[in-house]
């Protein structure tokens, strides 16, 4: 994003096709000079492939690409990215050849486009040349996606509603621009537009390719905003898959603010870019027929509401102006939540999915749910990756340049030696909480506290900001008043069944009064003030900015994993206070995210005696009260008690109590449930007991050389499965393997945890649990060498170190491992 407009054929298109037939000299000149260099690095491209006997699939496979974009740069069709050609260069051994021929065809493109825009200043008429794409009245849909290049022609917009259009437009821009980054009180969406430095792109990836770091915005907008080929201008539709807080919907204001600078400087009078944000119609249920090419029709009329007739291309075939809508559709998983998992695929058949340039989703509910669908066969998938340390270092960089530019360059790198170290670098991984961590620091300087755990960082950034909020005019809740009622809210609306997967459940802003006076028996004459306070000063945001003039208006936190740390912080009053709202808590299933913090809760309690022998006492009871002789007849209630003694007996485990500690040894000897034995292991493990551990794994490892009984090992793929987000929720039956093929999640996080002291008793297991996924699970085989090669480096550090540990260097998991890897990375397997 350097601030540069770009012109309509620079969009991954490598060479412009002349589409009035006229121009001066040098303009068809610096055609050629980048046809000419396109067609080298095609030519050169086909002479190393070929000569190394490779397809066009193969060398794909090998580097990472689809197969149809190998094709695309062969017939000069589509651009090559720098990160293209340094892989071809990589895998062919041609050393730098391709990447020399990519910088000369870059040049070339990058004067023609320099041209152009000189030209355009001096010309304005020029862009509304007849035949300019995009612009055909009264085509159907596959026309609207396939524009002829050299079609009829067409008028450009009236000014009158060229002024309103673009005027509306820059009020949206101007909106998305003052939008602040989560995690963030000083950053903004306009900031990482303008300011240098801090549009720090994560790295990301092709489906099936390898890890890049070119501009994500770039990218995408090359795509969506279509290219030559065949004598047609065509689009690609883009799926973008991330895990929370990785910027994705950042993203989405960022290609939409690209596109609606490109849209108003006149480069693409004919298209139009439009953005809906899911959430905000995800409660919506007035509009029956959302999703369809009427309502889709009738939306887009809004924006020209007034004026004449427009033929929204693809859409509607009625006379017009013809105009194409570029659609960006923004947290399909939260939309898609909703709705009962049978009818998901259903409403994917509506015609506002299938006619998106790009959709943005959460990579774990698009594995569960949607990986094998038409609809995820339909799109390109790019997926957003975890932040490493170059990005780190570089935001941190641009942040103090931007916020704190008075500061010495001794005070920044302070900052970012203590983004640096070891606690910090661990948990920043998401740009959430690299801005959570930098608020905390440059707020509280050296005073701040000392963050060490996920805990600590989450409590000391809601104080801070709960603070500040609390200050404001207007504000008439305490911060202990709002911690408590933010609690009680993550609560009431934590539904661990929900297909969402951990994205921050919507709830109306109706919902909510009702909860507050009525539920927590706030007076009606005060409720009205305490739900605008708890809505508009807190960590609560209203989505209602596109369809506010329907009801209900939607209010959500800003970010699910605030709603998952105050679902931790419910659990740990309950078994601090009350053995019934423990008993009861305990029955709803608790996600990972969610456990991590309760974790870090009890590790607490263990440093304080007093405190924990009352969580000692408290879960105690709560386990026995939901025993099986407690439970009555109701299936439903048996299986709820099942849950709850399962994961009680976890916690329980986590607590170094020698009195709990007994008692669980009893009650292991005696338990036949693999579930809830299983639970009962770790936690002992992580309370110190580790001999049930190791007796564990050895039965594990016995049982699939000897293929023995399996059951057993089941039970310990199929909850790691679940815990770890690769398989839909059964609250019932959680440990039971569903037979999908993802795995992914799974095999990174157990990677990530054998890597951390937190995690420490279990890294036999976990590196056995790897080891049973390669040999029991082969239909998943495709998706586990996905994710151990994006690992690799990561797995064989960790298996370096610990064979040159004495206590793990006689585990033969590691051998096993090592012989993983190397099948997985050999050329051609699994071919």
């Amino acid at each position: 994003m350097d601030g540069t407009d770009r012109s309509p054929d620079d969009q991954g298109s490598v060479g412009h096709v002349r589409l009035d037939g006229a121009g001066p000299v040098e303009a068809q000149e610096q055609e050629a000079l980048v046809r000419q260099a396109a067609e080298a690095f095609a030519a050169e491209l086909i002479r190393l492939r070929t000569g190394r006997g490779l397809s066009q699939s193969a060398l794909a496979r090998r580097m990472g690409y689809d197969k149809s974009y190998v094709t695309h740069v062969e017939r000069c069709t589509q651009a090559p990215t720098r990160s293209f050609a340094e892989q071809a260069d990589r895998v062919l051994g041609s050393g730098q050849a391709l990447s020399r021929l990519w910088h000369a065809y870059h040049t070339a493109r990058a004067a023609r486009a320099n041209d152009r825009r000189r030209s355009q200043q001096t010309r304005p008429s020029a862009l509304a040349a007849p035949g300019a794409p995009d612009g055909i009245a009264g085509q159907d849909d596959a026309a609207a996606r396939d524009t002829p290049l050299h079609a009829g022609a067409s008028s450009s917009a009236p000014a009158a509603m060229r002024e309103a259009l673009r005027e509306r437009m820059q009020q949206e821009q101007s909106r998305l621009l003052s939008r602040g980054v989560p995690g963030s009180l000083r950053v903004t969406v306009g900031d990482l537009l303008t300011r240098p430095g801090l549009l720090v792109t994560a790295p990301w990836r092709m489906a099936g390719g390898g890890v890049c770091r070119d501009s994500i915005v770039d990218e995408i907008f090359d795509r969506v905003i279509g290219y030559p080929e065949d004598g047609a201008y065509r689009r690609r539709r883009v799926l973008v898959l991330s895990d929370p807080g990785m910027g994705k919907t950042t993203l989405t204001y960022c290609l939409y603010v690209e596109l609606l600078r490109n849209w108003s400087m006149e480069h693409r009078e004919n298209t139009l870019p439009v953005r809906i944000d899911l959430r905000a119609v995800g409660t919506h249920l007035a509009d029956q027929d959302f999703g369809s090419a009427e309502w889709l029709t009738r939306f887009l009329d809004k924006q020209v509401d007034g004026y004449d007739p427009v033929s929204w291309l693809g859409v509607t075939e009625r006379k017009g102006l013809p105009i194409r809508p570029v659609l960006i559709l923004d947290s399909l998983d939260e939309y898609l939540s909703k709705l009962a998992p049978s009818t998901v695929l259903g409403e994917l058949n509506k015609f506002i999915f299938s006619y998106a340039s790009l959709v943005c989703c959460r990579t774990q509910y698009f594995d569960r749910f949607l990986a094998h669908s038409p609809f995820g066969d339909s799109l390109e998938r790019v997926e957003l990756m975890e932040w490493g340390e170059v990005e780190r270092r570089d935001y941190v960089c641009g942040y103090m340049g931007h916020c704190f530019p008075g500061h010495g360059e001794r005070d920044a790198q302070n900052v970012r030696l203590r983004m640096e170290s070891r606690p910090v670098r661990d948990l920043c991984h998401a740009p959430l909480r690299v801005n959570m961590a930098l608020e905390l620091m440059m707020r509280e300087g050296d005073r701040g506290p000392t963050i060490t755990d996920i805990l600590g960082l989450y409590h000391a950034y809601v104080g801070q900001l709960l603070r500040i909020e609390s200050a404001k005019t207007g504000s008439i809740l305490e911060v202990d008043e709002k911690l408590d009622l933010l609690t009680s809210i993550a609560w009431h609306f934590y539904d661990e069944a929900r297909p969402s997967d951990g994205a921050a459940q919507l709830f109306t802003l109706r919902e909510l009064s009702d909860l507050i006076s009525s539920e927590l028996a706030i007076a009606s004459d005060a409720a009205r003030g305490v739900v605008e306070d708890l809505a508009f000063r807190t960590l609560l945001s209203v989505e209602s900015e596109q369809f506010n003039s329907l009801e209900p208006t939607i209010v959500r936190f800003v970010h699910k994993s605030f709603q998952e740390y105050f679902v931790a912080r419910h659990l740990f009053t309950c078994m601090s206070t009350d053995v019934n709202a423990t008993t009861q808590a305990f029955r709803k299933l608790i996600s990972a995210e969610v456990s991590e913090f309760v974790k870090e809760y009890l590790e607490r309690v263990n440093r304080n005696s007093r405190v924990l022998s009352r969580v000692c006492d408290i879960c105690f009871e709560s386990f026995l009260d939901n025993s099986a002789d407690t439970c009555g007849s109701d299936p439903d209630d048996s299986a709820r008690a099942r849950v709850a003694r399962q994961q009680l007996a976890y916690y329980l485990g986590n607590l170094r109590s020698r009195r709990i500690t007994e008692f669980l040894e009893e009650i292991l000897a005696q338990e036949r449930d693999l579930w809830i034995q299983r639970g009962i292991i770790l936690g002992l493990a992580f309370g110190g007991t580790v001999q049930p551990l190791e007796e564990y794994v050895e039965r594990l490892r016995r049982n699939r050389i000897n293929s023995g009984n399996l059951s057993e090992n089941e039970v310990n793929i199929g909850y790691t499965l679940t815990f770890f987000g690769d398989q839909a929720t059964d609250e019932f039956r959680p440990e039971v393997d569903q037979g999908h093929d993802s795995c992914e999640r799974t095999v990174r996080r157990l990677i990530y945890l054998v890597g951390t002291e937190t995690d420490r008793e279990c890294w036999r297991l976990n590196l056995l649990t790897l080891v049973e996924l390669w040999h029991h699970r082969k239909w998943s085989r495709e998706r586990y060498m996905l994710a151990m090669r994006e690992c690799t480096e990561e797995l064989t550090a960790i298996l370096d170190r610990l064979a040159d540990d004495p206590e793990s260097a006689s585990w033969p998991e590691l051998e096993e491992l090592r012989v993983i890897q190397s099948a997985v990375t050999s050329p051609g397997h699994g071919q």
